[in-house]
């Protein structure tokens, strides 16, 4: 696939540096990647995987990359929300080490500093349940701004951004309130990016969940119904009320946007049916003002069990975002 973007995830640290980041140079492609917050032994030696976010230089240049632990996310909320006698055992059960990578990308030409070599770039650690801050003082809300001495950027409405995150949820489906809380931490971060400017938005990830979820269901639907099954398995009261799990991204299924292609009848007739469309290759939730003519839009291509609405596909391109 000749994607302009690729968001990977279960990739080993030492793979990203010695293979996959220049393979992929020599492409075309530029790479940002955030590395989980612990380790595992895979048989021989202990190794570290994560998200990794690739884009095409000709089309893009990096404006700002946060990174998101959902580990702090869980030590804030235990120190906060949770009485003391429960807190080790909400951290037994929280902390997981996944973690999220969310880049924002300005279309190369895009106007003023433009992107490619011209961006400026920085980066930012950022706990998505508080809005965090960045490396350079920004925060999660806030715009970014720029280690560089480059000239002013232009005003938002010329600027041709896009918001790409990336995540790897945890997988135990025993563990469907953790799944719920993870993807729901990200979502209000990237809320926070959203408030700040009128950006499209791209959500990709190995997110461990099927259609009809609530992981799912929130991504998606941006909501949770008070009644679902999912809801039921809270043990540290996590997910209550109810009427919290929700967010005002306006994402919609890229599945149920593929149903719409030509060779896509099977897919149509299930969304018609009121069933998330089974389309081959892996996709991503995204937002936009309308869907963007063929030659505008930027594709978005996530191997692996990477997607809204499945936990098992392999690879193929998706409209990523209005620009």
């Amino acid at each position: 696939a000749d994607a302009d973007v690729l968001c990977l995830q279960e990739v080993q640290s030492n793979h990203f540096a010695d293979f996959l980041a220049p393979e992929l140079a020599a492409a075309g492609y530029a790479g940002v990647y955030k590395k989980k917050t612990a380790e595992v032994f895979t048989g021989s030696s202990y190794a570290t995987d994560g998200c990794a976010t690739f884009f095409k230089r000709a089309r893009f240049g990096l404006v700002k990359k946060y990174e998101v632990e959902f580990n702090k996310a869980a030590l804030s909320l235990a120190d906060g929300a949770l009485p003391p006698e429960r807190r080790q055992g909400a951290l037994n059960r929280l902390l997981k080490d996944n973690v999220a990578l969310i880049a924002v990308l300005e279309a190369v030409g895009g106007g003023g500093s433009g992107g490619g070599a011209g961006a400026s770039s920085s980066n930012g650690n950022t706990d998505a349940s508080e809005g965090g801050r960045g490396g350079d003082g920004s925060s999660v809300d806030g715009s970014s701004s720029s280690s560089q001495q480059n000239p002013p950027p232009p005003p938002p409405s010329r600027r041709r951004l896009v918001c790409v995150a990336n995540t790897h949820i945890h997988a135990n489906p025993e563990l469907s309130d953790v799944k719920l809380w993870q993807v729901h931490t990200l979502l209000k971060g990237l809320e926070k990016i959203s408030a700040s400017a009128d950006i499209p938005m791209v959500v990709a990830g190995d997110f461990n969940s099927a259609p009809g979820s609530a992981a799912h269901a929130l991504l998606v639907r941006g909501r949770v119904p008070a009644s679902h099954p999912d809801l039921a398995n809270d043990p540290l009261g996590i997910l209550r009320p109810p009427s919290k799990l929700a967010h005002g991204l306006p994402l919609a299924s890229a599945y149920a946007a593929a149903a719409t292609l030509p060779h896509s009848a099977a897919a149509a007739a299930a969304l018609a049916a009121g069933e998330e469309p089974v389309v081959p290759g892996s996709t991503c939730a995204s937002n936009g003002n309308g869907p963007p003519s063929p030659s505008q839009q930027p594709h978005a291509s996530s191997p692996g069990s990477a997607s809204a609405s499945a936990s098992s596909s392999t690879s193929a391109a998706a409209t990523a975002a209005n620009n």
